[in-house]
């Protein structure tokens, strides 16, 4: 059986989501586009890392549209323990609404190959994410599944954590039902 580090796991997360809609559109971005996901705060020498999004797949969930994409790591420290994520874009008019520090990160892969659900943007404001919160409601969920799913620090000398293919299908459920849960509630607040 073939170990998963965290960034091919999410490759096949990826997948299985875009799997769910068998009308996706596959996008290609017109050009690449850098959201900022750490800065340090050195007025004199500002450093700033990003996830680099090119292109993605547009899913309809429940009657809306999605941009899936996955994003690598680009720029400078203090983004530097972040590898790759994947981020849901509402997609109004063919363009994604973008925001900055993983406000749509689904999933995020560390440097070590653990995957996270980031609740806060990684700023003094600490603003919620979009998915956080429903994602590790999943993760929490499905934690004796996760973690039948891992491998703790596979002995192929880089210390990464390894997974089983398994776990894709599982991860790919939860962010199907994170992004069945956001319509909810912004049915729910346009109600209101």
């Amino acid at each position: 059986m073939k170990k998963l580090t965290g960034a091919e796991l999410l490759a096949e997360v990826y997948n299985n989501v875009i799997k769910s809609d068998k009308q996706a559109i596959k996008v290609e971005l017109p050009e690449e586009v850098h959201l900022i996901i750490a800065a340090d705060d050195n007025p004199d020498s500002p450093r700033v890392g990003f996830m680099r999004y090119t292109s993605g797949k547009v899913i309809n969930v429940n009657g809306k549209d999605w941009l899936i994409s996955i994003g690598t790591k680009g720029g400078q420290y203090p983004g530097d323990k972040y590898v790759s994520d994947i981020a849901a874009f509402k997609w109004n008019d063919k363009k994604p609404e973008l925001w900055q520090y993983f406000h749509n990160t689904l999933l995020a892969v560390y440097k070590n190959g653990a995957i996270i659900a980031i609740e806060e943007e990684p700023t003094i404001f600490k603003e919620k994410t979009l998915f956080g919160a429903d994602m590790n409601t999943f993760l929490k969920d499905h934690e004796d599944g996760i973690n039948r799913l891992m491998i703790i620090k596979d002995i192929d000398r880089t210390g990464e954590l390894r997974y089983k293919k398994g776990l894709a299908k599982l991860l790919s459920e939860g962010i199907i039902r994170t992004l069945k849960v956001n319509i909810s509630q912004d049915n729910k607040v346009k109600k209101d």
